[in-house]
């Protein structure tokens, strides 16, 4: 009986330790969203590789959803199909539609416009950072704490 309520326990600290990792994965893939506009604007002005190039180099040491989404994305630019690019499904519709129209629009104009609207998405990515960062303070810990009470409690009531 007390292997199964402190079973209960764990599984409920579990569950809610999967949900605060999904907000901190969330905040990380900001993170490197705006690291990735860093790199872009550093090519633009300064390396002036060709786009795939630096988005390979930009995921080379990174796993998960970030590096799914830019290899993905990749992919579509290596292959010329027209398919869509991998997008985590924590990420909010005006944030999809962000991302897709800033991935969408590399590459598609002068150097000049280029670097503009790479400084104006970090700003927007550096934002949607901020954000998620917050709400994963605010919201993380307690996620744990809460689940993890919620199983303690359950296995009060069963014991």
């Amino acid at each position: 009986m007390v292997v199964l309520c402190g079973a209960i326990v764990f599984l409920c600290g579990y569950i809610g330790y999967l949900f605060s990792s999904r907000l901190k994965d969330h905040a990380e893939y900001f993170k490197e969203m705006v690291n990735l506009c860093s790199k872009l604007s550093l090519n633009l002005s300064f390396l002036q590789n060709k786009l795939p190039v630096v988005l390979e180099t930009s995921i080379t040491n990174h796993k998960g959803d970030y590096a799914k989404t830019i290899s993905s994305f990749c992919e579509k630019l290596n292959t010329g199909v027209n398919c869509g690019v991998f997008l985590p499904e924590y990420i909010t519709d005006n944030e999809r539609k962000t991302i897709e129209t800033f991935l969408h629009g590399l590459g598609k104009n002068d150097a000049e416009t280029e670097q503009q609207n790479v400084c104006n998405y970090k700003a927007v990515f550096q934002n949607c950072f901020e954000q998620a960062n917050t709400k994963y303070a605010k919201n993380g810990r307690s996620i744990i704490k809460i689940s993890g009470c919620v199983g303690l409690a359950i296995a009060i009531l069963i014991f």
